[in-house]
């Protein structure tokens, strides 16, 4: 990261615009300088889905069958995001196919 040593010389706040201000103020200039260093010219989308996927392995790994509490504290969601998730897929399977599954039963329910 030599390279961007010269970026220390300025001020980034008032140099920066879009979406490299918006990491330079919820990251700081380090981020900054990491992500142009190892990702330069890579369009990046920090998607909620990705983050959700992570709650929901945290708490199937985490669950020991009674601390739904406990699970919500840490990762900062209600106590019934967590029981939802858990009762939906406790073991841990794909969601994809949880909802795979549940879709054929209602089609099986409705004679279809």
């Amino acid at each position: 990261m030599e390279n961007l040593n010269w970026m220390d010389e300025l001020e980034l706040e008032k140099v920066l615009t879009g979406d490299a201000k918006l990491v330079l103020d919820n990251c700081g200039p380090e981020t900054v300088k990491q992500l142009w260093w190892k990702l330069q010219g890579i369009a990046i989308y920090p998607s909620q889905t990705a983050i959700n996927d992570a709650m929901r392995a945290y708490m199937r790994k985490k669950f020991d069958g009674t601390n739904y509490k406990e699970i919500a504290v840490t990762l900062g969601v209600s106590e019934r995001f967590v029981r939802e998730v858990l009762a939906k897929n406790p073991r841990g399977l794909n969601d994809t196919f949880d909802l795979f599954q549940q879709e054929q039963q209602n089609e099986q329910s409705a004679g279809l």
